[in-house]
């Protein structure tokens, strides 16, 4: 559930010798204060290299610099001549997991290897929280109580392009038609598209993102590292055929600010996250509520209609899926009591027979329950109840 985390403790008291062993020190003081930058590329969580190197003073700066232009780090900031201080903590958790069991273990905890599409669960937070708490020598009931600055929550999604009802094929469906379906988010005027890879909707203290997870992950190298990039086109093109992944992400930007009530209480610090784990799962299923979906297609009409098209010019069938999305969107009930009245008494049951044999027709061709929006939501819950502990 949990990808990047930022948060803080204070009056944190770390020994010399840890802040010689497993920082870096900053060559330029902050307001009097001595800035430590944790040696991440030689912790449990990276792989160490063999070949010892000596580096100049310019080589440390650069190393300093990459890791704060990539927003992830591990500060310890104190007075000069204090022993205690305060500590900033600023990581992908999830990737840092995923690469601790790699190196650790060369097999995930439950015996398979965990890919880059691996969602954090509650045992991997708590324990990989344990071992930082460990690696930094903090007492775990100090860092625990860590303040959270940032948060980002989600889940990745995978979706066979296929869809079938026993062996019969009915439909087909692409990340393009799925990222169609989402139109606008309640109070939030910002909606960016970012090709066909993804859509993020901007709050001024929140994100809310659904995007092409392979797609990332392709372009983070987290899979095909040693590809030239023609074969990773191939290699993507090819997976992309029989299933597409979609991460959907709520990205807390200031959490003082944030005021979503379903998360008031349980994500203040990671104490609170790890108490609220289930409540916190719900929550964020809770924010696809605010989701305005444009969703008047399923996979199985949007077949019907390509194929319609591809044998005629004629415009019936489309003019049928206007009259069903209308009476959709109205309801059985209001059409009965509002708009029926209206017509001509001597052509009003030929009308209403009519309107219902087209809907009837439509809706049969959406009775396995697949649009976008159903197929989403319901691919989403399953995931996010798949990661409650018990």
């Amino acid at each position: 559930m949990i990808d990047k985390i930022k948060c803080y403790a204070e009056d944190v008291r770390l020994s010399d010798e840890i802040l010689k062993t497993k920082f870096k020190k900053s060559y330029n003081s902050r307001n009097g204060n001595e800035v430590y930058l944790f040696d991440h590329f030689n912790s449990i969580f990276v792989k160490k290299n063999k070949i010892e190197r000596s580096q100049s003073i310019d080589e440390e700066e650069g190393y300093i610099n990459n890791v704060k232009r990539q927003n992830l780090y591990v500060l310890f900031i104190r007075p000069i001549g204090s022993n205690k201080g305060k500590i900033i903590f600023n990581q992908n958790i999830r990737k840092n997991w995923i690469n601790y069991n790699h190196l650790q273990f060369g097999r995930g905890s439950e015996g398979k290897h965990l890919s880059p599409m691996y969602d954090l669960k509650f045992k991997d937070f708590v324990k990989i929280i344990d071992l930082y708490a460990d690696e930094l020598s903090i007492p775990k009931n100090v860092f625990w109580n860590a303040t959270i600055t940032q948060l980002e929550l989600g889940a990745n999604l995978k979706f066979d392009t296929r869809i079938r009802k026993g062996k019969k094929l009915v439909g087909t469906m692409n990340l393009n038609k799925m990222l169609s379906c989402f139109g606008r988010l309640k109070n939030v005027e910002e909606k960016h598209t970012y090709g066909s890879y993804g859509i993020c909707f901007k709050a001024k203290n929140f994100e809310l993102s659904i995007y092409d997870k392979l797609n990332r992950i392709v372009n983070t190298r987290e899979i095909f590292k040693k590809s030239g990039e023609r074969i990773k086109s191939k290699n993507r093109l090819k997976l992309s055929r029989v299933a597409f992944f979609l991460r959907y992400e709520l990205r807390i930007l200031s959490m003082s600010h944030f005021n979503q009530s379903a998360f008031e209480n349980r994500i203040g610090t990671l104490k609170e996250l790890k108490d609220n784990w289930n409540e916190v799962l719900i929550a964020l299923f809770e924010t696809t509520e605010d989701i305005e979906f444009y969703d008047f297609l399923s996979p199985e009409i949007e077949t019907e209609l390509m194929m319609t098209g591809l044998k005629s010019k004629g415009l019936e069938k489309f003019k049928n899926l206007m009259i069903y999305n209308g009476l959709k969107m109205i309801g059985y009930q209001n059409f009965k009591d509002f708009v029926v009245p209206l017509v001509n008494s001597k052509v009003r049951t030929k009308f209403e027979t009519e309107i219902l044999q087209v809907n009837s027709e439509f809706r049969d061709l959406s009775k396995y329950g697949n649009s976008y929006q159903k197929k989403f939501l319901n691919a989403l819950e399953n995931k996010l109840k798949s990661l409650r502990v018990s």
